[in-house]
């Protein structure tokens, strides 16, 4: 599922998610292995934060993966910068993830993301600029998954029994991105189904 260079050390940033977990899943079982660890962060903006890290961690030592938990107080940070949660979140994680000893800082975002964030860039006014959305490299953050669609994801999961947590905000369609997954874009597929990779 993977194209990944064995020769760099890659930090994994894994949320306990569908998409992360495939993304730990294919690191740890890519012959031969890469040198990489995961990074899990609990966010302290749901209840069941701290359990998600704990499951990432569980499923770390089965895998005899190394796994570093991190802690940050979102709301507070959001509170005192009068910033919204999304952006004080973006904010502390990149506090965290600029320190770590790797050479890229893996995320898991796919080819819907992307097209989620082309839409999102251009109903704000971006210009063509935006229109490009996620880049593959952005200085030491790598996206392996970037073109591989939703669809892969969910069938490579289910081919390899990779198990996964599911977090409810997604389904919140007050944010913005969860209004466009949620809304825009299966109303988009109707009208031409392989919209995802065309944008």
């Amino acid at each position: 599922m993977l194209k990944i260079d064995v020769t760099k050390k890659y930090a994994l940033a894994v949320s306990g998610g569908a998409d992360s977990m495939a993304m730990l899943h294919a690191f740890a079982h890519h012959l031969p292995r890469p040198n990489f660890y995961v990074v899990t962060i609990n966010h302290n903006i749901r209840p069941e934060g701290a359990s998600d890290c704990q499951f990432v961690e569980n499923y770390c030592k089965q895998l005899g993966i190394e796994c570093y938990v991190f802690d940050i107080d979102v709301p507070t940070h959001a509170r005192e910068n009068k910033l919204s949660l999304e952006t004080s979140a973006r904010v502390l994680r990149s506090q965290i993830f600029d320190k770590l000893n790797c050479d890229y800082v893996c995320t898991a975002h796919h080819a819907r993301d992307h097209a989620e964030t082309v839409l999102m860039h251009i109903i704000r006014g971006s210009g063509l600029v935006g229109a490009q959305g996620i880049r593959e490299y952005n200085g030491k953050y790598f996206r392996p998954m970037l073109n591989v669609t939703k669809e892969h994801i969910n069938n490579y999961l289910q081919q390899n029994n990779v198990p996964f947590v599911v977090d409810q905000t997604n389904a919140d369609d007050k944010y913005l991105r969860n209004y466009i997954r949620n809304k825009v874009l299966p109303l988009l597929a109707d009208v031409c189904p392989s919209v995802e990779q065309n944008i």
